[in-house]
């Protein structure tokens, strides 16, 4: 199922408790657009957080592992961008099967989900979980796992 974008021309963007109403909107066409992977029996959950939420002490761990990420990542540098001072919003999006999956079984979920976040403004970290282990990735380095079964993937969405 192809995700459908809504334009809303006369609407204010008003502030919400947990998000404004266009991160709001990217969360729900984020969702639209990994919904298929259900179909193939993934099970997609997502965590969002943001910096005025109740649990600090989460959200600062995430914000701290995501900035410790852009300080370190080469492939993050040469695409010409500067490290954030700090991050303000937070989804974390994961998909997993028994016993294991290979990226390529879901790569154009993936993408499709980055290039549109990416279009909205956000940045994000790929996190597969092979062995109990996992490391961070930028899309350019993600073929070095391409091959590997993996458990999980997550993917970290952030501004």
């Amino acid at each position: 199922m192809k995700y459908l974008r809504s334009y809303k021309i006369f609407e204010m963007q008003i502030q919400t408790n947990k998000f404004d109403i266009g991160i709001e909107n990217d969360f729900e066409v984020l969702k639209e657009i990994l919904y298929d992977l259900k179909f193939d029996y993934f099970d997609v959950s997502y965590i969002s957080t943001c910096f005025r939420d109740s649990d600090y002490n989460t959200f600062n761990a995430l914000e701290r592992s995501i900035l410790r990420w852009e300080n370190a990542n080469t492939s993050f540098k040469l695409q010409g961008l500067d490290p954030l001072d700090k991050v303000e919003n937070i989804i974390i999006c994961s998909i997993k099967i028994d016993p294991g999956f290979y990226y390529k079984d879901i790569k154009s979920y993936v993408e499709e989900s980055i290039q549109f976040m990416l279009n909205k403004g956000w940045r994000y970290l790929i996190e597969p979980v092979a062995n109990n282990d996992s490391t961070g990735y930028y899309l350019l380095d993600i073929k070095d796992i391409e091959q590997q079964k993996i458990v999980s993937l997550h993917i970290k969405f952030y501004c």
